[in-house]
């Protein structure tokens, strides 16, 4: 029984190592007060879920929970080491396998649990009741979970009966008494943690110092920090904690008797480094084999032993302990004691006649002694020899060590060869880049006897762990072979999007009388590649007519093209025409196809191409990525990629950009960005994505990543160096031609015949023949395609800045797509104040909008037509401020910031993600001596257009406005002919943003179809 008046002491351990003491015996009110919280949530014999890190809190509820009659279970924490779909999918799991009533949580799991299953979970602070009664506990139950390395956790539940009498049986061998201090780092959602070190100690009232899992993660050295600290006795890990540890210089620790091994294959080389260094007799080490259908301990030894079993040297888990039979049928164990299960909670008896339970693990005795050989499901058979997974991957940590708990062997039946094939799968941060696949098969082959296995390299975070971080073979399985499929199902019809877009607008009038031209952007965004070509005196209803009449056909004749996609800053290309094209189309003889597409920079590129990869295929549903795959594939098709410093270098000092998370997690942060309307984004407000702050990305270090994208993609990259300030930067980029102060404002474009000259003849000096592409029909042109954004702009946009608005008016009209700022949305929702979309804001568009008390405006750059207050989170010319609101607290409000980065094993990267290694200012300096002179040229514009009659001529220089250098042989422009050219060229200026801005709304219409 538990009594109150016997509860030991529990020392908590946090990030720091200092110590905080919670004597249970004296805080019985607080017990108390978690038992009087279950009412009205949960009834006697109800199953409670219980999901905190290790903390007081976690101990109080535990103890709560029994005393209300509940049957507690302990739930996994959401941790690092699994993507929150694989957390979601194990809760959803076990919710619908224990039926449990109610979760009582932290907050931050409490918000995770409502998002699938609303009402269920709850926290509370945990306070005194008033009632300091004492309190035995000798008739109760609980509920734990297997590990689930065969698949879905399975839930177990045992009575105090059998829990007392697993604790009396195992404490014969361990012997521990009130003077033992046991000292964990283990999470309490498993058997190794939960029995061993929680619930034993509270039956037998032993002392226990524990800190989360994640402390021991970010600081292993504070486990033996803590033992010295307590004076630890008693230990407990898996394999690799110790492995972990023996790399670690360790202390005296002369008050520890006893280190346990359990929960995972005990290795003979890992548990001779350790003890050596400790440098403690072998006799202080055990090797214990438990599960939790038994409670907890089946047998374990005393010291290291080895026997060589099939030509390898298995270590000994001891003999039984009191209480415990073990037999041996077809090489499987089969456990029997007064506590090991008869059926899982739910299911059938799996027991046999004689009351024993099928293990699933293969083993031997040997002069009484158990030597496990691995899962009956690890089993592998081929050409008639038989292998355990484990002992393969034993083999492959000897041959790769840097990659020990990174590489997982699977199994899959392959036809080709009438028998079983073994895959290696191996992460790798240079996974791409690996050419020893060869080597290491190899040596694989000849080290374990296999007459043949697949090696193959994936990316970081790739394999699938269960909640206690061992490798879910049938997990990786599946997400191996989903790689054969991609994601090709991500296609939209683009009818759809044009029903979404404009679904409310006159179908029947022609487009030019309905749309503005922000709107008409995002129409010619939805039928780029469709086929149909836009016209500004086609009505939407004949638009869908054309849609539904064309149909794609690669059939009949094809025609070789030359694919450029640009990512460069497109106003270089301001000047770029088909006829520019000739002189590459002759050399290469078919015709040239140019594309800008506005992407991210490349370390944030190349991680989400690795993501669409890699990690996407195992989603069922991937209508969300649409637009995302369709903009990746677009680059994929390339046979030669542009870049340039002002996209790639000068804007990643200031954006923040959303990162795929390749744990398929959605970062609360990445609520509070804002973009433009880049086709790219379209629909990031219902993706998995993280923030990365620009300013973390280093400069110098770009040419990796650079590189790794052209090395990944098998396409040459062409460099082009524009910007004096980056120099620095771009000493080794294959066209320089530095005309431009800054990469922001008065960015000058190419001198188009010195670029197509200069790419011309790199192509020539390339080692392997450029690569064509081939595209369906006979007439195929040249042609050029600068729909999409001039350069990817994400900005950050402070919360609390947004909350004041939403607070102060009552009604809201947004400009911008739902994409973009999503916390905008969701705040108004959880307000319930009503809001509506518009694509711009312009007097046109908004004539169509429900009338509103405040205009938001997150995107649009085009002017802002309204006298209403307007927040302007992310506005064109107007910046990010507050506009017409006439209220002095907003006026002052500052709108953009730099929110915090996530973590960087959220994505993937070659290199570090830590800021600056080199000095930036200039960039900045240039920057803003760009900016004072394109305000300068706007006032020298105005003054050249008042003076419409010659008076007060500008000279020729501030004719050029800083933007290109008028040749001294041009003739003098006349006055009339000044402004006429500076209009035109506003207009054209303006045209080419506005264009922009339908090329990435067209992309997220088109995308969006199926929403």
């Amino acid at each position: 029984m538990i009594t109150s008046k016997n509860l030991p002491s529990f020392d908590f351990i946090d990030s720091k190592g200092d110590v905080s003491s919670v004597d249970l015996s004296k805080n019985i009110k607080k017990i108390r007060y978690c038992a009087e919280a279950f009412q009205g949530k949960a009834e006697s014999g109800d199953v409670i879920g219980i999901c905190f890190q290790n903390c007081p809190d976690l101990v109080y509820w535990w103890l709560g929970a029994l005393l209300a009659g509940l049957r507690p279970l302990m739930m996994q924490y959401p941790t690092n080491k699994q993507s929150r779909e694989y957390w979601q999918s194990s809760v959803t799991d076990t919710l619908s396998k224990t039926g449990i009533t109610s979760v009582v949580c932290s907050s931050e799991v409490e918000s995770r649990i409502e998002e699938f299953s609303p009402g269920l979970a709850f926290s509370s602070p945990i306070r005194n009741s008033k009632s300091s009664k004492s309190f035995v506990l000798d008739d109760y139950s609980i509920i734990q979970l297997s590990s689930g390395t065969t698949g879905v956790r399975k839930a177990v539940a045992f009575s105090s009966t059998e829990l007392h009498k697993h604790s009396k049986d195992f404490n014969e061998v361990l012997k521990l008494d009130e003077t033992d201090v046991i000292v964990s780092w283990l999470p309490l959602y498993h058997d190794m943690g939960y029995v061993a070190c929680f619930v034993m100690p509270l039956i037998l009232g032993v002392k226990v110092a524990m800190m989360d899992p994640e402390t021991w993660v970010k600081d292993k050295e504070i486990l033996y920090r803590t033992i010295e600290k307590v004076r630890g006795t008693v230990c407990y890990m898996p394999n690799f904690g110790f492995e972990v540890m023996s790399k670690i210089a360790a202390p005296k620790m002369d008050s520890m008797r006893r280190w346990i091994s359990c929960s995972e294959p005990v290795l003979e080389g890992t548990s001779k480094r350790f003890i050596e260094s400790i440098n403690s007799p072998a006799e202080h080490f055990s090797a214990c084999y438990a599960m939790a259908e038994n409670v907890f301990a089946m047998s374990m030894s005393v010291g290291i032993q080895t026997r060589n079993i099939n030509d390898q040297s298995v270590i000994s888990n001891g003999s039984a302990i009191p209480g415990v039979e073990i037999k041996i049928i077809d090489e499987e164990i089969w456990i029997r004691s007064p506590a090991s299960l008869k059926c899982y909670l739910g299911g059938d008896n799996i027991t046999d006649s004689d009351g024993f339970y099928p293990t699933g693990d293969l083993g031997e005795i040997h002069d009484g002694e158990l030597y496990i050989l691995g899962r009956k499901r690890d089993l592998l058979i081929q050409a008639g020899k038989k292998f355990i997974l484990s002992s393969i991957d034993a083999a492959v940590n000897e041959i790769l060590p840097e990659v020990k708990g990174r590489a997982a062997t699977v199994v899959e039946v392959d036809e080709r060869i009438g028998t079983s094939k073994p895959i290696v799968l191996i992460e790798a941060s240079n996974f791409f880049s690996r050419t020893d696949h060869s080597k290491v098969k190899a040596q694989i082959l000849d080290r374990t006897g296999l007459d043949y296995v697949e090696v193959a390299f994936v990316p970081p975070r790739f394999l699938t762990k269960t909640s206690s971080g061992k490798i879910n073979r049938p997990k990786s399985l599946d997400h191996f072979k989903a790689l054969q499929t991609g994601v090709e199902g991500a296609e939209v019809d683009p009818k759809l999007s044009i029903a979404r877009e404009f679904g409310t607008l006159d179908q029947n009038h022609p487009v030019s009388e309905i749309l503005d031209s922000l709107s008409s952007t995002v129409l010619r965004i939805i039928l780029a590649d469709t086929g149909v070509e836009y016209n500004p005196d086609m009505s939407l209803a004949e638009y869908n007519e054309a849609l539904a009449k064309k149909v794609k056909s690669r059939t009949g004749a094809e025609t070789e093209v030359f694919k450029i996609v640009s990512l460069a800053d497109k106003r270089i290309f301001k000047k770029l025409e088909e006829r520019d094209l000739k002189p590459l189309e002759d050399m290469l003889g078919c015709p040239i196809q140019f594309e800008h597409i506005c992407l991210p920079p490349t370390p944030i590129l190349f991680s989400d191409i690795i993501f669409m990869d890699y990690f996407a295929p195992r989603l069922e549903n991937l209508e969300a990525f649409s637009s995302v795959w369709k903009q990746l594939k677009r680059l994929k098709a390339a046979n030669l990629i542009l870049i340039d410093d002002a996209a790639e270098l000068h804007f990643s000092l200031t954006q923040n950009y959303p990162v795929l998370s390749h744990r398929l997690e959605r970062d609360p942060n990445s609520d509070l960005l804002s973009f433009r309307w880049q086709s790219y984004v379209y629909k990031h407000d219902q993706l998995p994505i993280s923030v990365v702050v620009g300013n973390t990305l280093d400069l110098a270090d770009r040419d990796i990543s650079i590189g790794a994208i052209s090395q990944y993609l098998k396409t040459p990259v062409f460099r082009i160096a524009t910007v004096k300030a980056l120099t620095e930067f771009t000493t080794t980029w294959e066209y320089k031609s530095q005309v431009s102060i800054s990469g922001g404002p008065l960015l000058k474009p190419l001198n188009i015949d010195n670029f197509i000259s200069s790419l011309s003849n790199w192509i020539t000096t390339l080692e392997k023949p450029i690569s064509k592409s081939t595209v369906s029909g006979d007439r195929i042109q040249s042609k050029i395609d600068l729909n999409d954004l001039q350069h990817f702009c994400s900005w950050g946009i402070n919360k609390a800045s947004i909350d004041a608005v939403l607070d102060e008016y009552d009604t809201f009209c947004i400009a911008g797509g739902a994409y973009s700022l999503r916390y905008v949305s969701s705040r108004l929702k959880e307000l319930g104040k009503p809001f509506s979309y518009v694509t711009s804001p312009s007097a046109e568009a908004l004539k169509h909008a429900p009338d509103f008390d405040c205009l938001i405006v997150c995107g649009p750059t085009i002017p802002i037509e309204t006298d209403k207050p307007v927040a302007a989170f992310m506005a064109g010319s107007s910046g990010s401020r507050m506009l017409n609101s006439g209220n002095q607290k907003l006026s002052h409000l500052h709108f953009r910031d730099d929110l915090v980065s996530c973590p960087t094993d959220d994505w993937y990267h070659l290199t570090k993600v830590d800021g600056q290694s080199k000095n930036v200012d200039i960039v900045q300096e240039a920057r803003k001596q760009a900016v004072i002179e394109r305000d300068a040229n706007i006032e020298r514009r105005k003054r050249s257009v008042q003076n419409d009659k010659g008076i007060n001529r500008p000279s020729n220089t501030d004719a050029t406005f800083g933007e290109t250098e008028m040749s001294n042989k041009e003739k003098p422009e006349t006055p009339e002919e000044r402004v006429a050219r500076v209009k035109a060229d506003r207009v054209k200026e303006r045209q080419a943003e506005r264009q922009a801005e339908r090329q990435a709304e067209r992309e997220k219409t088109r995308e969006g179809a199926k929403s």
